[in-house]
């Protein structure tokens, strides 16, 4: 701005002087009295100084307005500037704390979630071993034992019953029908106590022989209840083929010892 000022004062003096090099030089070649161009010089000379003068006060004027304007405008953007990088830095602060706060809960529900993972574990551990409890407690069962749906296909079953039922090398007794392992027929035995185990919800006791598989079985079938209804049952038995022969042996001997005595006495 200062350069700016000098070089125009520069140029008014340049052309001052060179007006007043150009009156004297007229003047002069013209034979003009020197006092009186002197004289008449001075007298430009201060008017033309007085112009200078005030042209060059209102140009210091406009040019003082203009840099007031612009230092206004400057002033007001450094202001402006001033409030959006508060306002950034407040985003800023208020987005850290947003990010530190979700941070925060996601490590905390990300903890939860190890503890139910862990506890899911644990209980799918829990629940393995107890079913492998059960399965060896159900296995160690001497007698065989169904487990039985309302159509009477086996759900589950231990091991005696599996030796006692697998014929032919078939090992797979689950998903088929009492009958037909039991009596070897398509259609369910007329005297199915299974009937009465669904009807009343009631177990029910009963021997019966078993020509199919050659065994005498005492049997016993006992309901299961889910949300109060009979949705299948438990079928157990014992096999009494040996103490029927026996029995049968034995009432044989009384009746062979009853028959000697008799002769005897007579005889």
């Amino acid at each position: 701005m200062l350069g700016l000022r000098a070089k125009t004062i520069l140029a008014i003096l340049v052309v001052i002087l060179t007006v007043a090099l150009t009156y004297a030089l007229f003047f002069i070649s013209h034979g003009v009295d020197a006092g009186l161009v002197l004289h008449t010089c001075r007298r430009d000379f201060l008017l033309l100084a007085f112009v200078t003068l005030m042209v060059l006060v209102l140009a210091g004027l406009i040019l003082y307005r203009t840099f007031s304007i612009l230092y206004g405008r400057v002033l007001a953007l450094n202001r402006e500037l001033s409030r959006k990088n508060e306002e950034l830095q407040a985003a800023a602060l208020h987005l850290e704390d947003e990010v530190a706060a979700r941070t925060a809960e996601l490590a905390e529900a990300n903890g939860r979630l190890h503890d139910e993972i862990r506890q899911r574990h644990e209980a799918n551990q829990s629940l393995a071993s107890s079913l492998e409890e059960w399965r060896s407690t159900f296995d160690a069962i001497a007698d065989p034992v169904l487990m039985l749906d309302r159509d009477l296909k086996i759900v589950s079953a231990n091991r005696a019953a599996l030796q006692l039922l697998s014929r032919g090398g078939e090992t797979e007794i689950i998903g088929r029908a009492c009958y037909e392992l039991y009596a070897g027929s398509p259609d369910r035995c007329p005297s199915c106590p299974a009937e009465d185990v669904f009807a009343g919800g009631t177990g029910q006791n009963y021997e019966v022989e078993h020509e199919f598989i050659g065994k005498s079985l005492l049997a016993s079938c006992a309901p299961v209840f889910v949300d109060g209804e009979v949705t299948g049952y438990v079928h157990t038995a014992r096999d009494v083929t040996r103490e029927k022969a026996l029995k049968k042996q034995l009432a044989q001997a009384q009746k062979m010892e009853a028959i000697a005595t008799l002769a005897g006495g007579i005889a």
